[in-house]
């Protein structure tokens, strides 16, 4: 495979930083897109290109497409498609502002950047509710056939569809209620 990039299957970084960017409809953005190129090592800064950015670019990947508005009882996910996202991953979360200020100024001139979701692991990898994230995950061969595209074209082959939300938890209404009915909730049990 070639167009792996490892950040995806790496367990949680100490810290992250999520990127959100737009590009400039006026702009062509592939010298912009090859100066990411020279610093994306797919692991600590793995870059995923959004659906917006390729049509601009004259790219059509099958399967790709805009996550839609979803709604349900007393619930709403909103569609927040971005050009280009970066997750930034890393030990110092000071070093990971400076990362971004310097991928601000060699993307400048052709995006623009949206918004910024600082992340942070706590403690083994526990979400603020206190439950253990991500225990749905694949581990090994299955993350691997889960996460990464088999294409016959080079380019795709080892690439991966990321879906990335942000989620807005209202923690001291779910920690009022008992614990059985936050287990419920959560579909597991807290320890």
């Amino acid at each position: 495979m070639s167009a792996v990039q490892p950040g995806i299957l790496q367990p949680v970084p100490t810290v992250a930083r999520h990127l959100i960017f737009t590009h400039a409809l006026d702009s062509n953005p592939l010298e912009q897109l090859r100066r990411l190129q020279e610093v994306a090592d797919g692991e600590s800064l793995v870059v995923g290109l959004g659906q917006s950015l390729l049509a601009h670019l004259g790219c059509e990947i099958k399967g790709m497409q805009d996550m839609p508005v979803l709604s349900g009882s007393a619930v709403e996910i909103p569609s927040t498609p971005a050009s280009l996202w970066i997750w930034l991953r890393g030990e110092e979360r000071g070093d990971l502002v400076v990362q971004t200020l310097e991928l601000k100024q060699r993307l400048a001139g052709a995006f623009t950047l949206r918004d910024v979701v600082d992340c942070f692991k706590y403690r083994d990898s526990r979400d603020l509710s206190g439950y253990v994230d991500g225990t749905e995950n694949p581990e090994g061969e299955k993350a691997e056939r889960a996460a990464l595209l088999s294409s016959n074209i080079d380019a795709l082959d080892g690439s991966s569809f990321a879906s990335v939300q942000q989620w807005l938890h209202n923690l001291d209404h779910f920690h009022g209620l008992p614990p059985s009915e936050q287990d419920n909730i959560m579909g597991r049990r807290r320890s």
